[in-house]
């Protein structure tokens, strides 16, 4: 039986797991990896354009195609594509790609706590160390209006609001605000207990989906596995997520084990979708506007965190 292109595209991918593609880019990789489908594509073409062309017409066809397989493209679980212009593509790994089981991994027996513990202690540590207020965003607050498993790693765990001009003069704030620069930065949160080496992609690529939109995107782990720390600083090189560290005894509470490679601009449409879908979210944003409506005077409700001392 043929492959579809959307079959095509996740087959691509799933040979490139750390790469990301623009569409031009994907039709050129498919044709590449499968050349007599590309002949027989050409040649059987109906399209006098395409049937004697080059093969850059043909990259032009499949490019096209692309774009009227979006729907399609979309409901694939294993390919994720932005929502920002130009449109990136990449792969989404499969659960059984990485052995993930709490009796093989050593890490994950040994953890006697949830990783709902680590959502205060994350709040505590940007908050104390970062001047950075987070929200919790509760997927069970979502519509899922896009049916079973649509909104599959949409939500980040925990929203991060920074604002840049909190001790700024009056004058300073009004100023930039007339310039049009930005005056907060907003960070996104993808939590785990911990990260092996048997979840070390899964767990980043969770965080890449979910949190990229931010200016700062973090994977958040308690502990990280020695063997995952080289794997983790080859994905964040390439894709800007950076990741902390948690300690539950530590004073500090915690550490920026690798920097995020900051985004200079929001992915609005990103985060369009996500306050679309969770109530959680809209919240957030909506007290993102607050601050903006009074200059800084209100920031809106957000999570409290331990008593820091």
């Amino acid at each position: 039986m043929s492959k579809t292109l959307v079959q095509r595209i996740e087959s691509f991918l799933s040979q490139h797991p750390e790469g990301k593609f623009t569409a031009k880019q994907i039709a050129e990789g498919v044709i590449e990896l499968d050349p007599k489908w590309a002949d027989s594509k050409k040649n059987n073409s109906k399209n006098p354009k395409i049937k004697n062309g080059t093969k850059d017409d043909l990259i032009e066809q499949v490019w096209a195609e692309l774009g009227a397989n979006k729907a399609a493209i979309e409901k694939n679980i294993r390919i994720a594509v932005t929502e920002d212009r130009p449109r990136i593509y990449f792969y989404v790994p499969q659960s059984s790609d990485i052995a993930v089981s709490s009796e093989s991994d050593p890490i994950a027996s040994t953890q006697r706590f949830y990783e709902q513990d680590l959502y205060p202690l994350l709040t505590k540590y940007m908050l104390q160390e970062h001047g950075v207020q987070t929200k919790r965003i509760n997927e069970s607050k979502s519509r899922n209006s896009k049916g079973p498993r649509g909104n599959e790693w949409l939500h980040p765990d925990l929203i991060g609001f920074e604002a840049l001009n909190a001790s700024w003069q009056s004058d300073i704030v009004d100023i930039s605000a007339l310039r049009g620069d930005s005056s907060v930065r907003l960070w996104s949160f993808e939590v785990k207990k911990s990260v092996s080496q048997s979840t070390v992609r899964q767990s980043f690529f969770q965080a890449l989906a979910n949190s990229s939109w931010a200016n700062l995107a973090y994977l958040v782990a308690e502990t990280i596995e020695s063997k995952a720390a080289d794997e983790l600083r080859m994905l964040s090189a390439r894709h800007g997520v950076g990741v902390i560290q948690l300690s539950l005894e530590d004073e500090i509470g915690g550490s920026i084990y690798i920097p995020a490679t900051e985004r200079r601009e929001i992915d609005w449409s990103a985060a369009n979708r996500l306050a679309s879908e969770n109530s959680d979210a809209a919240d957030c944003f909506k007290n993102i506007l607050t601050y903006y409506q009074t200059k800084g005077h209100y920031s809106g409700e957000w999570d409290e965190p331990p008593e820091i001392d």
